[in-house]
């Protein structure tokens, strides 16, 4: 799906480089993408890199790096992808890992002035970092859940997805996070009519899981489609 260096060439210590084999990079099988979403997010890809600063790389290094990067990507349509499975509304969609920052708690939403967009909620503050909020809901025109309200004094269990592609970053609104799956790019299919127009517009493909019907947000699409009505 996508190149991936190995770490375990700078040092002759044997390095269990497992975001390549079971994290974003490998097959997604990892259990700890469930919390930390990326390896990025993972201290043992952390405490991995922090090794690197302590060795000098093989000579062979950088003509490896260079052509590694050098070579097109190669998309294999029997490629595993792993997606973050959530709920907006009644319907469920799948958000590729490789560009979700992190999931948490919804924070407070800040509106903006003179900003009339129903898809622009407002701006959150995550980690000290501000990020323009979307209402997913609003954006794919999906009905809302017919779940009910939270009892006295229950705050509601909003979740906020962080993600960045291309140089974009967003934070969306979604309602509930079923967790990390893989998927075989070759399952994935059209979309039946249980997916909205509009959202059928940014999924494009999905996926059976667990008896559901998964739409699959395609990043370009979806991306794109902020770019040109928020900005």
């Amino acid at each position: 799906m996508q190149h991936s260096l190995s770490l375990m060439a700078v040092d002759a210590r044997p390095m269990d480089d497992c975001w390549n084999r079971i994290g974003v990079h490998g097959d997604g099988s990892c259990p700890e993408l469930t919390q930390y979403v990326h390896c990025r997010n993972c201290p043992v890809f952390a405490r991995a890199g922090q090794q690197l600063f302590d060795h000098q790389p093989p000579e062979s290094y950088v003509q490896q790096a260079t052509q590694q990067l050098s070579q097109p990507i190669q998309i294999d349509s029997g490629a595993v992808l792993p997606v973050i499975v959530f709920r907006v509304g009644e319907e469920w969609l799948a958000f590729p890992v490789e560009a979700a920052v992190e999931i948490t708690q919804a924070p407070a939403v800040h509106r903006i002035p003179h900003r009339h967009e129903k898809e622009l909620l407002g701006l959150v503050n995550v980690r000290g970092e501000l990020h323009l909020c979307i209402s997913l809901q609003q954006l794919l025109g999906i009905d809302a859940a017919h779940t009910s309200a939270p009892a006295a004094g229950e705050k509601p269990s909003l979740r906020l997805l962080v993600s960045e592609y291309r140089g974009s970053s967003w934070a969306f609104q979604i309602d509930e996070v079923a967790g990390v799956t893989r998927v075989q790019t070759r399952d994935l299919s059209a979309p039946p009519v249980t997916v909205g127009r509009r959202a059928d517009s940014l999924t494009g493909r999905v996926f059976v899981s667990d008896g559901r019907h998964i739409g699959m947000l395609d990043l370009d699409k979806l991306f794109g489609n902020l770019q040109r009505r928020i900005g």
